[in-house]
Parts: C-alpha cells; structure tokens; sequence
C-alpha cells in the first residue's frame, strides 16, 4: 500500500493509492525465436570438451567433407591406374628383353653349328643370313661412302632382290619412327649402285647389272650419277651429294 502525502499547503487528508487492478487471464506471450538471427546450435564434443556449432558452418562442413572424399577416392583410383600401367610396361620391357636374348642366342648357336663359316655379326651391324650390314649416320659423299665400307671391311651394299629392298625399309622405319613421325625424310642412303660410262649402263659395285627391279622414273633418263636407296626404289643422284651409307660385309 503506498500512502500519497498531501502537500502542505492541502487541507485534504491523505489517502491511500492503491495500484491498478490486475487484468486476470492475460499472460507475457513467448518470445519467438527468428531461426535467422538465433538459427538452431548443435553440440559436439571434441578432445573432451564441448562445443557448439552454427548451423550454417555444419552445412559448409558436410560439402568440405564430401569433397575431400571423392578428392581422395579419385587420387586413389590415379594411383591405382598408375601403378598398372607400370606392371605392364615393366612386362613388356621384360617381354622385349626375353626376346632380344632369345634371338641373340639363336644367332649364336647358329652360328656355332656352322663353325668359322658363319660368326655372329659385330655390334651396331644388322644380320640378314651370312651378311651383315650397317648404317651410317654421317653424311657422305658417294666415293666416301666406298671408302668408309671398304675400312670396316666390307663394301657398299647391294640390294638387288626385292626381298633386300623389304628388309631394309623395315629396318630404316625401325630405326627412324622413334625420331620423328615423318621418318619417311631420312630414307636417303646411298648404296652400290653407279652409272659405269665406259659401258654406258647401270651396275652394281661387283660388276652385275642393275635389273632396275625397282627404280624411279628419272633412272631412265640418268646417263651419269650414283645410286640412292629412297625405301622402296632407287634414284639417281650427284655422286657429290652428301647422304647416309649402307655397307655389307658377307661371312665366307
């Protein structure tokens, strides 16, 4: 109860103020929660203590985690298929190198079964039957090509069948495709084949005939030069002219 003072200067006596009546049935209405400024929380524990973590950062969390899993998976699945791709390329190594000492030995034996008649074919020259050839790699003149055979003991190569001109495509594609694409370019060698004016017609080194089993279409008119391997036929060239040399050497 509180008591109202009057005034000094008031002849009323003093009354009681009593406060305001309350109004029965009428409650504080709860406060709503805005899930924008007071979104719901969630509480983890970690290292033994808790946390609690906004809803929105859960959210980005989740696709972190989902991200680095399939980062995981796939640098899995890279590893898995770089480690096939060198089981295979270690067998086929090993597959080449079986078959590199498997042909080795069947030269050797070979050669062991005819005795002196016929020995294995020095390093870097190619064996085809009781001859061996090899490929320069240095440019030469025609003459210098003859010289350069006759040194390591053998002469200019002479591939007279068709079945030489075969193997020696074969063995230029070989030597060439790893260098570049277009190895076609490098089949510029020059064999033992000249134009002889005393006898006004095309031979070989040993004084045979050129049958032109193969040839270009310029061979016919040519009247002087020498003869280059182009793969597949011959042409007539400029002795002077620089290209690579075949030589052969037969095992007697």
């Amino acid at each position: 109860m509180v008591k109202v003072q009057p005034s000094p200067d008031s002849d009323e006596e003093a009354v009681d103020a009593e406060p305001p009546p309350k109004e029965e049935g009428r409650e504080k209405p709860p406060r709503k929660i805005d899930t924008l400024r007071d979104p719901p929380r969630k509480r983890i524990v970690m290292y033994g203590q808790d946390f609690v973590l906004p809803s929105k950062w859960r959210l980005v969390s989740l696709i972190l985690g989902i991200g680095c899993l399939i980062l995981f998976i796939g640098l899995v699945g890279l590893l898995g298929n770089y480690a096939n791709i060198s089981i295979l390329r270690n067998k086929k190594m090993e597959s080449h190198q079986d078959q590199n000492e498997k042909l080795k030995l069947a030269v050797k034996q070979l050669a062991a079964g005819r005795g002196s008649q016929c020995d294995p074919c020095l390093e870097d020259w190619i064996q085809r039957g009781d001859t061996c050839y090899f490929m320069t790699d240095e440019l030469t003149t025609w003459a210098e090509c003859v010289y350069i055979c006759k040194k390591k003991g053998g002469r200019l190569a002479k591939l007279e069948t068709q079945a030489k001109v075969m193997f020696f495509r074969i063995q230029m594609r070989q030597k060439f495709e790893i260098v570049d694409r277009f190895y076609l370019k490098y089949f510029r060698y020059w064999v033992g084949l000249a134009y002889n004016t005393l006898l006004r017609k095309w031979i070989w080194i040993d004084g045979s005939d050129f049958e032109q089993l193969v040839y270009s279409e310029k061979t016919k008119t040519y009247k002087t030069g020498c003869g280059l391997f182009l793969g597949m036929i011959f042409q007539m060239k400029e002795c002077s002219l620089r290209y690579r040399c075949i030589c052969e050497k037969i095992n007697d």
